[in-house]
């Protein structure tokens, strides 16, 4: 974000030329690729992540599933006080 930032910033700065008349092609085309590569990188990272990054991806899933657990652990607690209490 803070390079696409700068690039932008620098294309505003450009001096006016007659000699150049293309500078709304040009912040036009720095502002495209910036929310292009932003939005992609940002959408890509997850993913590449988990492939570069495997170890951190199962401990991500085994704290997942511990808590999966702890979960339904608590609803069959539950469900068994609700029991004792009808039969009282």
């Amino acid at each position: 974000m803070i390079r696409g930032a700068i690039a932008f910033g620098l294309v505003l700065q450009l001096p006016a030329n007659e000699h150049f008349t293309g500078e709304q092609t040009i912040q036009t085309s720095i502002l495209a690729i910036v929310i292009i590569t932003t939005v992609g990188f940002g959408f890509f990272t997850p993913f590449l992540a988990r492939v570069l990054m495997p170890e951190v991806e199962r401990k991500r899933q085994a704290r997942k599933e511990k808590k999966h657990e702890q979960e339904h652990q608590k609803k069959s607690l539950k469900k068994k006080k609700e029991e004792m209490r009808k039969q009282k």
